[in-house]
């Protein structure tokens, strides 16, 4: 289904995300202005990317390899959680075939 006006879009903030609740509170600073401070950070961004300048969380930049490794890390610790799970069935069944 396509948009009625592709030039508004609604944009929903989470209040438990610090930063998610500090761009809402920004943004609302700027009355009307909004659209055009959203179009300015958009094209900075978007430059910046092109030029190959990586922008930064904190000290964390945001570049291939910093990626790469979180993604590694949350694979892995989806790998240990699921085979702690099977272990856990394997215990549930063997203490039910036990008590049988």
């Amino acid at each position: 289904m396509e948009k009625k006006n592709p030039y508004i879009t609604t944009i929903g903030f989470k209040k438990d995300d610090p930063e998610h609740v500090y761009v809402a509170k920004l943004l609302n600073t700027l009355g009307r202005g909004k659209a055009q401070y959203i179009v300015k950070a958009v094209l900075v961004y978007q430059e910046l990317q092109k030029k190959g300048e990586i922008p930064t969380i904190g000290n964390f930049r945001l570049d291939y390899e910093n990626v790469r490794k979180i993604v590694l890390q949350v694979l892995d610790e989806r790998e240990e959680n699921m085979q702690i799970v099977e272990n856990s069935v394997k215990e549930q069944k063997l203490r039910r075939r036990m008590m049988c």
